[in-house]
This record gives C-alpha cells, sequence and structure tokens, in this order.
C-alpha cells in the first residue's frame, strides 16, 4: 500500500511494511506527525524520489522519521507545506481520554480498582479522601479547616471538595478515575457542570455491584496505608511484607471507621444518600454495573467494557 503526497520541492513515497492488526478498517494514507500507533507497523524512507537543487527536504527530514500510518481513512490533500497540517484533520478514538467515575458501597473495591486502571490504562487517580488528607497534611489554610471540621466529626462542605477536584482536573490532561465523588444527586449535578466547564466528559460511571455479606468480610480484613491511603487485605489482597506498606515499608493500620456499628451506619447512609444517584446515572444512560463478587471478577468485567468501548 502506497501513499504519497506532492510538496513544491520534492515528491515523498511512505511505504507500509505490514498490514494494520486489529479490528479498524485499513489504513487509507493518514498521517500524523510524531505519533506512534499500535496498530499499525510502519518504516518511512527517509530519502527522496527526486531532489531539485533547492530542495528542503532536509529541513523536514526529522520530522518525517517521525510520522506513521493511522488506521484511519482520511482524504489527503496535495501540496501541503508541513506534514503536521495534517494533525488538523485527524480524529480517532485513541485521542479521547478515558474518564471514569466509580460508584458503589463502602467497602466494595472502588480504591483497589482505581489503582489497577491507573497500572493498566495509564490515567490519574482522584480519590476526594487523599485529596482531603493531603490539604490537611500541607498545612494550608483550607487544610486547618478540613481538620477542624473532620475532628469535629462535621461534614466536609460540598463546595470544598468540589474546589479541590476542579484544582485536580485543571492540572490533570490525560485520563482520570474519579474515586468517593459524588454521592449524592445534588454533588453529580455541580460535578457535571464542572465537567462540562473544563470540557471533559466521562466516559461512563462504573457502579461496583457488591454484596453487603461480602462487604462486611472485606472491612473486616482490610488494613491501610494512612499516608497515602493504599489499602490490603489481608484474604486476597495482602501486603508483601504482613502488616507493611509495599511502597514505603511504614506500618498498615486498622482504619477507626471500620467496625462492624460504623460499617452497618455508612451502609445505611449509603442506601438512602446514594442509591438514588446510582439511578440517576442509570436514567441518565452512563451507568455500566459491574457484578464484582470479587475485585479480580469485577476487574475483568471492567476490561471487557472498556475493550467494548475502544480503550
Amino acid at each position: 500500500m502506497f501513499a504519497a503526497w506532492t510538496t513544491s520541492t520534492t515528491d515523498v513515497v511512505l511505504t507500509t511494511v505490514t498490514g494494520c492488526r486489529g479490528d479498524g478498517p485499513a489504513c487509507n494514507g493518514a498521517v500524523l506527525s510524531g505519533r506512534e500507533d499500535a496498530a499499525c507497523n510502519i518504516q518511512i524512507p527517509t530519502q527522496p524520489r527526486t531532489r531539485g537543487p533547492t530542495s528542503r527536504f532536509n529541513d523536514k527530514r526529522e520530522m518525517l522519521k517521525t510520522t506513521t500510518f493511522l488506521p484511519h481513512h482520511l482524504t489527503i490533500p496535495h501540496h501541503y507545506q508541513n506534514v503536521s497540517i495534517l494533525t488538523r484533520s485527524f480524529s480517532s478514538k485513541s485521542e479521547e481520554k478515558l474518564r471514569l467515575i466509580l460508584v458503589g458501597a463502602p467497602g466494595c473495591g472502588k480504591g483497589t480498582q482505581s489503582s489497577k486502571l491507573q497500572r493498566d490504562y495509564a490515567v490519574c487517580g482522584i480519590s476526594t479522601g487523599h485529596l482531603l488528607r493531603q490539604e490537611v497534611r500541607a498545612g494550608s489554610e483550607l487544610g486547618k479547616k478540613i481538620d477542624g471540621l473532620i475532628a469535629s466529626g462535621a461534614l466536609v462542605s460540598d463546595q470544598i471538595v468540589m474546589d479541590l477536584i476542579k484544582k485536580t482536573l485543571q492540572s490533570t490532561p490525560e485520563g482520570w478515575v474519579l474515586d468517593g465523588f459524588p454521592r449524592t444527586t445534588n454533588q453529580a449535578t455541580e460535578l457535571k457542570k464542572l465537567l462540562k466547564e473544563l470540557d471533559q466528559p466521562i466516559t461512563g460511571v462504573l457502579y461496583l455491584d457488591v454484596s453487603e455479606e461480602a462487604i462486611y468480610e472485606r472491612i473486616k480484613d482490610r488494613w491501610v496505608h494512612p499516608a497515602s491511603g493504599r489499602d490490603y487485605n489481608t484474604v486476597y489482597k495482602p501486603p508483601k511484607v504482613p502488616g507493611k506498606d509495599d511502597v514505603t515499608g511504614e506500618p498498615l493500620v486498622k482504619r477507626s471507621d471500620d467496625t462492624l456499628e460504623t460499617v452497618r451506619d455508612r451502609l445505611r447512609a449509603y442506601r438512602e444518600a446514594t442509591m438514588p444517584l446510582v439511578e440517576t446515572f442509570k436514567k441518565d444512560g452512563e451507568l455500566h454495573v459491574i457484578p464484582s463478587p470479587t475485585s479480580d471478577v469485577g476487574y475483568v468485567h471492567i476490561q471487557k467494557l472498556l475493550k467494548s468501548l475502544g480503550f
């Protein structure tokens, strides 16, 4: 397969070495400067077919070395002075950012699935609990206010949480996975307004469906690293060294709210406040139910879903 265009000074021929792999349509000479795509394996010659005394080929030599075919049909115009102009016409699923919201009952495994998604899909993990703890550790005025609210048992206002999320999203150009927010329909409304303002549409909302019996068992065996928020389970996700964080080697602790009585209260509050939110996402066509009897089974379902969505 060949694709060629003509510049004002030289003709350049690009030749694919192997055909496209995967389910996409065959390449049709679409070129994107400075990008590699796993769908094609391309070699691009670095010598022109003809060269006149005023050729500017050398000026573009390095650019041509970094171009590659992509499996999309585009009409390639003639007389481009710069290959990179073609990027203006390019649109691809691979250009979309993976943006997910994880919802589910306390102890359903949102943190575990977020960690796996960060590892396998190169997304940024955003946990509201971690953002609040981070602000407190920073010792800022806002952090002191948050610390006082938490110490008194009061809830941190939606506005404070939204401000932290906005600051984080503005500095996160790549994809992300949001864990622990929103928890109410009002929070969801405000989050949607923010995402529209930032032009960051979500890929979907993943509802981790876990029975309450399984949640009790998971929380009973859960240990956490306070500074980072990393959590472990002595049964199905044990640390490499018992009682120690895998990354820092620091001691793991039990969360103060990981008691049977507290978990019952949290599940009751979840049913009252968050289940209506799940129904709202379902009505809006954004919800994907992920059966999660174990975290491993749940993650297999997540991977299948994302593959069907083109990620």
